[in-house]
């Protein structure tokens, strides 16, 4: 299924600001489960934009606006295609969902991603307690 997303940010300054330098990760990433088949980033006023991956793969679009303004206004315009999960999940109830957070399940932090790998785990005494 493929969704078109749009999402518009407004900055407006009281009094007019000098200068404006910004980063934004607005781009939505192409993974296991979506793809982005398009996307554009639009400014107003018209900016000179840059574009690096971050430490976690993301897009970050920077860009600079030299010269007095009092509005930024950023249009970030996608069509995202998302496809089914591969493995169907249980999904419970908001109470379960919330004692599963109160545990502190963040499962989503253990997957495997670009920057890590996983590592087996030695049950070892050595000398400084078991790891």
């Amino acid at each position: 299924m493929a969704y078109s997303v749009r999402h518009i940010t407004r900055f407006k300054y009281e009094p007019a600001v000098r200068e404006s330098v910004m980063e934004v990760r607005m781009q939505p990433r192409t993974d296991a489960r979506q793809r982005c088949l398009s996307f554009s980033l639009d400014v107003t006023p018209r900016a000179s934009m840059m574009m690096y991956r971050d430490f976690f793969g993301n897009a970050v679009h920077h860009f600079d606006i030299p010269g007095q303004h009092e509005l930024i206004e950023i249009a970030a315009q996608a069509v995202v295609e998302v496809l089914p999960p591969l493995v169907a999940h249980a999904v419970g109830d908001w109470e379960e969902l919330d004692a599963r957070v109160a545990q502190g399940d963040y499962w989503e932090m253990m997957l495997p991603s670009l920057c890590t790998r996983g590592q087996p785990i030695c049950w070892r005494n050595c000398g400084k307690g078991w790891i």
